[in-house]
């Protein structure tokens, strides 16, 4: 889990959704740990200017590599100074097993 060694379980976690694989959405909200935390701002094909603000300047920001938008994201945390360990690009790799696909170099040169 990324959010526990930061710390992070005790807090509001907000999930920026397209809608398109609803099972991934159904699986946070199912998850005893997550889902009742968890604000699902779903069906969103762009984020507004209030969306945008609260992925760029919230605690952590975890998106996916292949996202447009998360790249944008991570490349606007940076430049506010957010570190890496604060905007996470991931992937699965195994059950439990994360690993990072995409650090300071690969934000700016994908």
């Amino acid at each position: 889990m990324i959010l526990k060694p930061l710390g992070m379980l005790e807090h509001p976690i907000v999930l920026f959704s397209d809608g398109e694989l609803p099972s991934v959405e159904e699986g946070l909200l199912r998850d005893p740990v997550i889902g009742p935390k968890l604000i699902v701002l779903g069906n969103k094909t762009s984020l507004t200017g209030p969306d945008s603000a609260l992925a760029m300047l919230s605690d952590v920001y975890i998106g996916n590599p292949a996202s447009v938008t998360s790249g944008y994201i991570a490349r606007s945390r940076h430049a506010l100074g957010y570190n890496e360990e604060q905007t996470y690009m991931f992937r699965k790799e195994h059950k439990d097993n994360w690993i990072s696909v995409c650090n300071e170099k690969c934000i700016f040169n994908p």
